[in-house]
């Protein structure tokens, strides 16, 4: 096991470097500046550029990008000047994060169970009924269930606010998560509840169910004692890119909540041309996916015996 997690942290590593160095050059050869946005003299955008060490030839400014990523340092935001990167990064990452997990607490909680339902009743009304919500949730994007959720719940029956961050641990203002998370969660309900299903049809058709059935175990037990362990297999492959893109945010349901999140500084940094941000916001989002492949690699040791880590 730690010889595998060694192999996956150099590799990891390897990979946060391309995936740098392609972001840096995407960055310098799109057209445009982070300051032609402005209506400013050409001698104030040349200060800008040699402020910011844009002047420099293009070797010059990668090397020096990469010696700040090592340190720790993700730049100056160029659009915000008073602020840097990791100002913007680990503020929206914290709300990113806290949103992220309840989401990702809503996806196991409602699709899991659905998939058993699902398969335990194969081809009857809560396999269909099942099946109807993982429909809904995978044909409703996220821009037009975010809106119809507020008009329900905000405008039609008044239950719960429209927007914003909470401001202190009050129900009141908890309350503002609901929809997001909500939101979030949905389409990630509908794809566990398919995988679950088709994992436990796949299981309960083995010769160990069959001899845990013949000894007469009731039928929960076996789908939930024997079964579910390795029926539950395709959605842990599931749910390491799910939770990564959960934590990081969405970008169009932090937009249509308000929140400010990971997902909303990424969106402003590529409309405000902010190469610093941007790359800053890709590489946050990089480290997460492969940290949460790997937990879900290492995982599969622990979940199914029949799977070992050399």
């Amino acid at each position: 096991m730690v010889a595998f997690l060694v192999r996956r942290a150099v590799a990891g590593i390897l990979t946060l470097y391309v995936i740098a160095t392609l972001c840096f050059v995407m960055t310098r050869v799109a057209p445009g500046s982070p300051f032609t946005t402005e209506k400013t003299h050409p001698e104030i955008i040349r200060a800008y550029e040699a402020y910011y060490g844009l002047d420099k030839p293009v070797l010059v400014q990668y090397g020096r990008t990469m010696w700040n990523y090592l340190r720790g340092d993700l730049g100056p935001s160029m659009f915000y000047r008073d602020k840097t990167c990791n100002d913007f990064v680990w503020s929206g990452l914290e709300r990113s994060l806290i949103l992220g997990a309840l989401s990702a607490f809503l996806a196991f909680l409602l699709g899991i169970p659905l998939g058993i339902l699902a398969s335990a009743w194969q081809n009857r009304w809560p396999d269909h009924a099942a099946m109807s919500v993982s429909i809904v949730g995978i044909c409703v994007p996220n821009f037009l269930m975010g809106p119809l959720l507020i008009l329900l719940f905000t405008f039609v029956l008044g239950w719960l606010p429209s927007a914003q961050w909470p401001e202190n641990t009050s129900w009141n203002e908890l309350r503002k998560l609901v929809m997001p998370a909500i939101t979030l969660a949905m389409v990630h309900v509908a794809y566990i509840s398919r995988l679950a299903r088709a994992g436990m049809l796949d299981v309960i058709h083995k010769d160990f169910i069959r001899t845990a059935r013949a000894k007469g175990l009731p039928e929960w037990t076996v789908f939930l004692k024997h079964g579910f362990k390795n029926g539950v297999t395709p959605v842990v492959s599931y749910a390491g890119p799910m939770v990564a893109v959960l934590v990081t945010g969405s970008l169009v349901v932090e937009k249509v909540f308000a929140i400010p999140g990971l997902g909303q500084h990424f969106v402003t940094s590529a409309t405000n041309r902010d190469m610093n941000l941007i790359m800053a916001c890709v590489l946050v989002y990089s480290v997460l996916v492969i940290l949460f492949n790997t937990l879900v690699d290492a995982a599969y040791a622990f979940i199914d015996p029949r799977v070992r880590v050399s």
